[in-house]
């Protein structure tokens, strides 16, 4: 059987994906679609990367089975050549410009990332049902919610307005269909998860409008990834 292996930075959520392993091979070896990782230039250029990269982070060689697996999300920044995979090694290795956007912290996810787990015991706890009516909404949320942008896109004020606005419009959508949801626990979820969104955005409006460095800005790049979170967790109830 084999299993995935990876290399973890805590810190600025990057994955950097190996390869997979055979757990009965001995001596192990990682080997990638091409043969051996150890003989492809692009893994090697992007591994010594990401290295320099998180040099002083909680960097760590993970496989399937070890504990922080289980941490990586659709927020982490993946360099990999499969879905879902947001940069190749090749590209990672050159100094792929969206790097230093992705190691910015993001304070919206770590909140919905919280509630979410907080969440987790009483929405998929015994004796939890969801209606048809309810199902049909949430449905309807996770197909309207947008998917990620590259924190390499480049973007002018016209973007950033019309980004800004789907973000805008995407918490409307959370709120209202939290509403739609009185009784089950997805309802306070949703509805905490838009308040603390909503609020940020209120709070640095400006901000949100200022391109960073020709890229997005970390605040409006960190509301739309906490909107991924709750899409991803959302995708449990999709049909």
């Amino acid at each position: 059987m084999s299993d995935s292996a990876a290399m973890l930075c805590r810190d600025c959520r990057f994955v950097l994906d190996l390869g997979y392993f055979w757990n009965t091979q001995e001596p192990r070896e990682i080997f990638t679609g091409g043969g051996p990782a150890r003989g492809d230039q692009d893994i090697d250029g992007a591994l010594w990367r990401f290295l320099a990269d998180h040099v002083y982070h909680r960097v760590r060689l993970l496989g399937e089975q070890s504990e922080d697996w289980s941490v990586i999300d659709v927020d982490y920044t993946r360099i990999g050549t499969q879905y879902p995979a947001t940069v190749t090694p090749a590209e990672y290795a050159e100094g792929w410009r969206g790097r230093a956007l992705a190691a910015q912290p993001r304070p919206l996810c770590d909140t919905v990332r919280a509630l979410i787990r907080s969440s987790e015991t009483e929405v998929s706890g015994p004796g939890v049902t969801i209606s048809q009516q309810q199902e049909a909404a949430v449905e309807s949320l996770y197909e309207e919610l947008p998917c990620a942008e590259s924190p390499a896109r480049e973007v002018d004020r016209a973007e950033l307005g019309v980004r800004l606005a789907a973000v805008e419009r995407s918490v409307a959508l959370v709120r209202r269909v939290s509403e739609s949801l009185a009784g089950h626990p997805l309802e306070i979820l949703l509805r905490e998860s838009s308040a603390v969104i909503a609020e940020a955005l209120e709070q640095d409006r400006p901000g949100l409008l200022t391109d960073w460095n020709g890229l997005a800005s970390p605040a409006l790049f960190d509301a739309e990834r906490a909107l991924i979170l709750l899409k991803d967790t959302l995708g449990g109830y999709a049909g």
